[in-house]
């Protein structure tokens, strides 16, 4: 007797599960954004509009996500967000200390681009509300995304969009 006798015959289809870790991407168009601003500028006396940043990152992360959804067409969209406080920082309050130092060096100003990111983020979850956006108290969305793809969707086939080296 084989293994198909105890079932109906029907297979299960796998779905298509496309995870994106925000907030790497978030990082990762502020700085592209960036690099198209100063690339922008025809006249180097010229000063910028300090929102362009902002709006070249707008730009940039909607067509980002578009083209990830065209080019693996999920059935699932599942956008994993980070929480401010992690379970790591309660075991080791260095975690990823030296991040301030760096974004001090950086031109980008956080303290500006982070509100303006959560405040997209709001946006985009009301503008794609048959999208998943899921965050996890002291996790961040490596975490879950690590999670969701080992248990919830072990069967199915799991995109995971983010240049973290952890996966």
């Amino acid at each position: 007797m084989n293994m198909d006798d105890y079932f109906d015959g029907a297979s299960v289809e796998k779905k298509k599960i496309l995870i994106i870790d925000w907030s790497n991407a978030c990082h990762r168009y502020i700085f592209t954004a960036q690099s198209d601003v100063e690339k922008s500028i025809l006249d180097p006396l010229q000063e910028s509009d300090p929102n362009d940043l902002y709006r070249f990152w707008k730009i940039n992360i909607t067509q980002g996500l578009l083209n990830y959804v065209k080019m693996f067409k999920p059935d699932k969209l599942i956008v994993a967000l980070d929480c401010k406080w992690n379970w790591r920082k309660k075991i080791y309050p260095d975690y990823k200390g030296n991040r301030d130092e760096k974004r001090e060096q950086s031109a980008v100003d956080f303290k500006i681009f982070y509100p303006i990111m959560n405040e997209f983020t709001e946006v985009l979850k009301k503008q794609i509300p048959n999208a998943c956006f899921l965050y996890c108290d002291d996790c961040e969305a490596d975490d879950s995304i690590a999670i969701l793809s080992r248990e919830v969707f072990h069967e199915d086939d799991v995109v995971i969009v983010s240049t973290d080296r952890d996966f």
